[in-house]
């Protein structure tokens, strides 16, 4: 095999963010090698500038490889821009490897003038070099970045030259310069059963990865890898070669408690057990050190943010110095981590080159076990779960729903199994009105029946199955869709105890009444009327609790007081009304929402005047 190769250099001093620290140079010569061996290369091409360049041709050496070096402009000059203006002593490693090079035809040089362009066509033609040693030779040629894995943006030579392997169908492979931290938890907002709550989960990560990358690692959650096909290749990929993991316990999520058993079982240290404040630990890791944060649901305040990332950065820090034992199974038995096992021979692809040694996303370390730098795999093959993902709740956001409705559906190919994921698709399905208003809510309704909402206890599930519903008997006018909307949102309701499903709820019950009524049928008319305003007096008690936990938004705020203002005008409290819609006026919100909660009102105005004789 043909390794083409490009990297960074080493940090400069006080370099932030840091992408090459010198503390990682050994740590990162070991994975280069480690990549060298298994994958059983033969030849290297690559420049000779201060990091990656200098210890992957170091390396290689030492393994016996050809070694071809391409540089831009004269020896000194580059030595002089390149090599000895970083941390480090190169100078003597960069002379003695052009020295054993020059002799054997092995060192090209371009006569560039120096600048970015200089660079750019180096990396060019290191592709090139390695491409005719692959035609002379017969053997596949792979790209490898040595790098912190991201982009810095426009003129990233780095980046660019893994985008113009992928061009030339060159398979690209990493070794990453920085340590790694793969976060266990799950994504978007899941419900927590024990407490009723739902949790928005990506603002717990935004937080864990600012305290990560604050530490000086890169962080990576399951939905940010670029896979295709299954997951759980390049999961298990992270969970045994990732320096750091942290598993997120929050909502009593079994896949992250699952995971961190594989981890245990795994690898003896660094690992880190964090949950929100609230969870109360069912499972038998109560022995384990938890650290908690506060989690107010749709967020996490910026104070308890600002603890937080001090906490768990000056945490990490600690654990990655000292990398005592923390899992369970290697302090109770006398157990070695287990090893990789070395390829005997490259893996053929279709017209008889290699394929790419490793699954998009996974990545190496080496034999051994000790933490190191990650090597991954080849070229993605579409976005990561995470990008799509966030372009979906941008669409979203803009009402763009057929637009999120395809990204979805994308990103349910990648993860079939996600509730959440499910849940969003039947939203945008049936607010995306396409090719009709009830196809679109059938459509979604086939979605929603996968996770079986009449058994369900996900509150999301069972509000978005109220919904839809809902929505069916407003176009339909068909009466089990009513009574299927009822069942649901009392459900929800008596399940999450939240004012949403309540209100609906008592809505609903006063469109039932008003038809019993209509047909004669004073006692469940006057059942649904009376229940519906029992439903309403918890409603009031239920916005309250809601207002005095503090930490909401302006448009949550309008949502809980107008629902407040439609439960006094459903109870027939004028006076109480009037208290609650000033409050609601007073919320600065834009005007749809206002109107939405008016033509709301002015509906069911409508049923409850049917029913005057019997207000109380």
């Amino acid at each position: 095999m043909i390794v083409a190769l490009a990297g960074r250099r080493v940090d400069a001093d006080g370099a932030s963010p840091p992408r090459f620290p010198g503390s990682n140079v050994d740590m990162v010569a070991h994975a280069l090698r480690h990549l060298f061996e298994r994958e059983q290369a033969t030849a290297l091409v690559s420049s000779a500038a201060c990091g990656a360049d200098l210890l992957a041709l170091r390396e290689a050496d030492a393994l016996g490889l050809r070694r071809r070096i391409v540089l831009p402009f004269d020896r000194a000059a580059f030595r002089s821009s390149s090599v000895v203006d970083r941390p480090g002593d190169w100078g003597p490693l960069f002379d003695s490897v052009l020295d054993e090079c020059q002799p054997q035809g092995d060192l090209v040089t371009l006569s560039l003038p120096p600048g970015d362009a200089a660079y750019a066509a180096t990396n060019a033609a290191i592709l090139e070099e390695a491409q005719a040693l692959g035609r002379a030779t017969g053997e596949p040629v792979y790209a490898l970045l040595a790098w912190d894995g991201a982009s810095r943006g426009t003129g990233d030579l780095t980046a660019d030259f893994g985008a113009a392997a992928a061009a030339r169908n060159i398979p690209v492979l990493e070794v990453l310069t920085i340590r790694t931290c793969f976060v266990v938890q799950g994504f978007g907002e899941k419900p927590d059963l024990a407490t009723g709550r739902v949790l928005n989960l990506d603002a717990s990560y935004d937080v864990i990865k600012e305290a990560v990358e604050e530490a000086g690692l890169r962080c990576v959650r399951a939905d940010e890898i670029i896979h295709s096909g299954t997951i759980d290749k390049p999961m298990y990929e992270w969970l045994f070669r990732a320096d750091l993991v942290i598993a997120d316990l929050s909502t009593s999520n079994l896949n992250a408690v699952y995971e961190l058993g594989v981890r245990y079982g795994l690898r003896p240290y660094t690992t880190i057990i964090v949950a929100e404040s609230q969870f109360k630990n069912p499972f038998d890791v109560n022995h384990q050190i938890t650290r908690f944060y506060e989690h107010l649901g749709k967020d996490i305040g910026r104070q308890e943010a600002r603890r937080f990332v001090k906490s768990l950065s000056n945490d990490i820090r600690t654990l990655m110095g000292q990398l005592g034992t923390d899992s369970p199974v290697y302090n109770f038995l006398a157990l070695q981590p287990p090893a990789e096992k070395a390829r005997t021979a490259p893996r053929a692809r279709a017209g008889g080159a290699a394929a790419a040694p490793m699954a998009a996303g996974a990545f190496g370390v080496p034999a051994g076990g000790a933490p190191a730098a990650a090597e991954l795999g080849a070229p993605p093959l579409d976005e990561s779960a995470k990008a799509l993902l966030d372009r979906a709740r941008a669409a979203l956001a803009r009402d763009q729903f057929v637009e999120a409705k395809g990204l979805l559906s994308a990103l349910r190919v990648l993860r079939p199994r996600d509730a959440f994921i499910t849940q969003q698709l039947a939203l945008a399905t049936y607010k995306s009105k396409t090719p009709d208003v009830v196809s679109a809510l059938r459509e979604a309704h086939g979605y929603l029946e996968e996770l079986e909402p009449d058994t369900s206890n996900d509150p999301e599930t069972i509000g978005l199955w109220g919904a839809v519903h809902k929505r069916l008997w407003d176009s339909t006018a068909e009466r089990l869709y009513l009574d299927r909307a009822i069942a649901a949102y009392e459900r929800g309701f008596y399940l999450k105890q939240d004012s949403y499903n309540g209100i609906n709820f008592a809505y609903l019950l006063n469109v039932r009444a008003d038809l019993f009524r209509q047909e004669g049928n004073a006692a469940e008319a006057t059942t649904d009327f009376v229940l519906a305003r029992r439903v309403r007096r918890d409603v009031i008690r239920y916005c309250d609790q809601a207002l005095a936990a503090g930490g909401i938004a302006d448009e949550t705020r309008y949502w809980i007081v107008a629902t407040k203002w439609e439960a006094a005008v459903g109870l027939g409290d004028a006076a109480l009304a009037e208290t609650f819609r000033a409050e609601a006026e007073a919320v600065p919100v834009a005007p749809w929402m206002r109107n939405s909660t008016r033509t709301q009102l002015a509906s069911l105005e409508k049923l409850l005047a049917a029913f005057a004789p019997m207000r109380l």
